[in-house]
């Protein structure tokens, strides 16, 4: 039994207030808040970006808004980023914490024990825990820059991935607006009717490569290359030879091939724009926007892509255009080093090929920059977002069975009565020379009637 939440954050800037939408139960309930937006939100976010820049010597990056002074720290960097994290989500879950907001946190438990006491009296389990998806989205890409997935909505002891949280689209400037029902996604019967032939043949992936001396994407490539055994994947790049008419030329047919793809995947550099959803780096000098490829995106979207995963720099942009697209997408909310996403894609991977779904995959990859490599990539596993449409189920490999396909031939139980009897009948001699015979002269007779193909009345000739 799965639970659907939306949660909605409107900024206001006039009076530098939040207001929150919660809305359940196919939006027929809401309940809504107001908070005032803590400075101490954005000076604990700047100190943890500049101090996550520090370490893994971003040069580029530059500060959003007005950092202010901030504590140069001890000379330890791991010891400086993760002091500057443990800050920056403390003041964020204390800022959650305050005002009425806590209804919103009260009103989902509260749901949750409701549901979970169902289940028990339902005798589906004692102690079962229901699945609550709750699905968050921002009116502005300051609010999106925020840890959300952290915010601790579940009660203590409730098991981790129970309670999912997503990245989701506002479809909606206006609050009031909202409290009408929603839809999931723009998607076509098209679609659907493709997404229900999707079973019937291996999950395919594209793999879009942008091309960087500097930028080593081999073990991307390798990790991709792990999910042979249950997709076809091929693999898209820049060669010396093309210009750049040629490049994106290549990259906007591979996307819209009639044979279509389940998963579209992308390494390289990107960067947020505030026209264009977002720039992909495809070549050495050589850009390709996501407005330029949105035509060529819906009509793979309506052959059955259903993700699309950029491990990439900064792809809140490129998300919010997908998105509407009815995609689901994961992107880094933030500038990622190299070694750090080939790390994240290769833990992300494994689950993927275990036929495991997306949001399991990423919660399992995000536990082990936390845990395992928490030294070597401290605040990676803050950086990972998955955007998902409401409604839509998180996208997993199926399991490609012969058997299923070849069943999908088979007669069904009428049918194979008929068929059978027609067999038996057509084998009998007395039935072939007597029944099928006269059976096959009425229907010639009814067709010579009908096509006027009758011979003409003549005289026999007298001799």
């Amino acid at each position: 039994m799965t639970t659907v939440f939306e949660i909605k954050i409107w900024y206001k800037t006039d009076d530098n207030s939040c207001f929150f939408l919660l809305l359940w139960d196919d939006s027929r309930r809401q309940l809504s808040a107001t908070l005032n937006y803590c400075k101490e939100i954005q000076r604990c976010y700047q100190r943890w970006r500049q101090r996550y820049t520090r370490f893994y010597e971003f040069p580029s990056v530059k500060p959003i808004g007005d950092s202010g002074r901030i504590n140069p720290g001890s000379g330890d960097r791991c010891y400086d980023l993760m002091e500057a994290e443990r800050e920056f989500l403390n003041a964020f879950q204390r800022w959650l914490g305050e005002g009425n907001v806590r209804k919103i946190q009260q009103r989902i438990r509260d749901e949750l024990t409701r549901v979970a006491q169902v289940i028990s009296e339902d005798g589906k389990g004692i102690g079962t825990h229901p699945s609550v998806d709750i699905f968050v989205a921002c009116d502005s890409i300051e609010m999106e820059r925020l840890p959300w997935e952290t915010w601790e909505l579940a009660p203590e002891g409730t098991p981790l991935g129970r309670v999912r949280i997503f990245r989701s689209a506002m479809d909606n400037p206006d609050p009031i607006a909202c409290t009408k029902p929603l839809t999931a996604c723009g998607a076509t019967p098209r679609f659907f009717k493709a997404l229900g032939n999707a079973h019937r043949r291996k999950t395919r992936i594209l793999a879009i490569f942008g091309d960087d001396p500097r930028l080593p994407l081999q073990d991307d490539w390798k990790a991709v290359r792990s999910l042979k055994s249950i997709a076809e994947v091929e693999r898209v790049t820049w060669q010396p030879h093309e210009n750049h008419v040629d490049i994106k030329t290549k990259i906007a047919n591979a996307i819209c091939d009639q044979r279509g793809w389940d998963v579209l995947f992308f390494a390289g550099h990107s960067d947020e724009t505030t026209t264009t959803g977002g720039r992909l780096a495809i070549a050495p000098n050589i850009s390709l926007s996501i407005s330029e490829l949105e035509e060529k995106l819906t009509q793979a979207r309506e052959h059955r892509l259903q993700l699309a995963i950029f491990n990439s720099c900064s792809g809140l942009s490129i998300a919010n255009s997908l998105i509407k697209l009815g995609l689901q997408v994961i992107v880094m909310r933030e500038p990622i080093r190299n070694d750090v996403a080939q790390s994240f894609l290769q833990q992300f991977c494994k689950p993927l090929a275990d036929h495991r779904d997306v949001y399991d995959a990423l919660l399992e990859a995000c536990q082990h920059l936390q845990s395992v490599e928490k030294f070597a990539y401290p605040s990676a596993y803050l950086l990972p977002s998955l955007f998902n449409p409401p409604g839509l189920i998180p996208y997993r490999i199926e399991r490609f069975d012969w058997k299923k396909m070849l069943q999908q031939w088979l007669p069904t139980r009428p049918e194979a009565i008929a068929l059978g009897t027609v067999l038996l009948l057509s084998v009998i001699p007395a039935i072939q020379v007597e029944l099928l015979f006269d059976i096959r002269a009425f229907v010639q007779a009814v067709y010579r009637n009908l096509t006027n193909q009758l011979p003409k009345h003549t005289l026999a000739p007298v001799l």
